[in-house]
């Protein structure tokens, strides 16, 4: 007999309009948001304050605008509101953090959402690794959703309570697979597109034109990097975003990000970060160390180098140190693009606690 799957993180596997999955997750994981909530409402608080000051400038433009570009993405907030008992404010607000960070100017919070990425396309291998790095009250409260909405594709979706899917890592049935990196960027577009809804609308796509696409849509509000790979399309991209500008790097053989832009022309758009800085130059290392002997990587080589604690706490896998301004490894990603298949560690890939997750 074989045994069980390990289940760490909960899942839910719900179908329906937007609005239907919305409010199936509000309801299942009324406890993590609820968690969430009263684990934050410090910053919270200090948000909600500073909305105050032009309630139009600082939340109606943004909400308009998501509600101009992507309304079934509001009915899916509006769906965890009703379902949690919640205001769909909140939510809103949770999903645009981003950018309220960088209109509140704080630097503490910027270094609390690192994540680390390493591609490896050649030699017939296709893999995506990432460690999603957040701030340590999510530690124990991240969770799964496997979602079918009504005539899109099928997607799952490794989430954070709160906020809108699609954020940390994601995968959906047309074979498109994403991971993203916060970007501490010096360009704001208030009123723009948040952030995250451009991640979430990446599960919507079918093909790599569509999603590159839909990545660099008009009317940015702020900076962000993403990874994408297309299995039909077999073809992988590393995406600097900015309000102003963009930057798309064809995936060949290794590839390294962290939070920090350093292609051509977007490296002034954000500001110094070391701990990304040293995650990047110890994982560009440990690639270009490997690709000296020329057996193909295997994607376990991927998560080992994520579970590296070198240069700690400026390391890929991070434990949120005593500091209280370094993230915590939430869990690590290993996409293998053309097995279709995903597995994730509870947590720090360094304790070994592995979860398959598939359609």
């Amino acid at each position: 007999t074989e045994t069980a799957p390990v289940s760490y993180f909960p899942v839910l596997e719900v179908s329906g309009s937007n609005y239907e999955i919305g409010k199936a997750i509000g309801s299942t994981f009324k406890l993590q948001i609820t968690e969430l909530f009263d684990r934050s409402s410090e910053i919270y608080s200090y948000i909600e304050s500073f909305i105050a000051q032009d309630t139009n400038k600082y939340y109606y433009s943004f909400l308009d605008k998501v509600q101009a570009n992507y309304p079934q993405f509001v009915e899916e907030l509006q769906g965890m509101a009703d379902g949690s008992g919640f205001p769909l404010k909140k939510f809103m607000i949770y999903s645009t953090f981003s950018e309220y960070v960088a209109l509140l100017q704080n630097p503490q919070v910027r270094n609390l959402t690192g994540c680390s990425s390493v591609s490896y396309f050649e030699n017939g291998k296709f893999f995506l690794a990432h460690n999603e790095d957040g701030a340590p009250i999510f530690n124990d409260i991240m969770f799964i959703v496997k979602a079918r909405p009504t005539d899109k594709p099928a997607f799952i979706s490794f989430c954070y309570p709160g906020m809108l899917m699609g954020v940390a890592p994601s995968m959906n049935d047309h074979g498109i697979f994403y991971s993203g990196n916060y970007i501490s960027g010096k360009q704001i577009n208030i009123g723009g597109i948040p952030n995250s809804f451009i991640q979430r609308s990446l599960m919507e796509a079918t093909n790599m034109d569509e999603a590159i696409a839909k990545a660099t849509i008009p009317d940015r509000a702020y900076c962000f990097h993403v990874n994408i790979a297309s299995y039909s399309d077999q073809k992988m991209v590393g995406i600097e975003v900015a309000p102003s500008k963009y930057y798309i790097q064809q995936v060949d053989g290794w590839y390294v990000h962290t939070n920090h832009f350093f292609q051509t022309g977007m490296d002034s758009l954000c500001y110094e970060d070391l701990n990304s800085l040293s995650r990047y130059e110890l994982l560009t290392s440990l690639a270009n160390d490997y690709s000296v002997n020329s057996v193909p990587a295997e994607g376990s080589l991927l998560t080992d180098f994520l579970s590296s604690h070198e240069n700690s706490p400026d390391s890929p896998c991070a434990h949120g140190a005593s500091n209280g301004i370094t993230g915590q490894t939430l869990g690590s990603t290993l996409f293998d693009i053309n097995e279709g298949s995903w597995r994730i560690s509870y947590g720090n890939p360094c304790e070994r606690k592995f979860q398959e997750i598939k359609f």
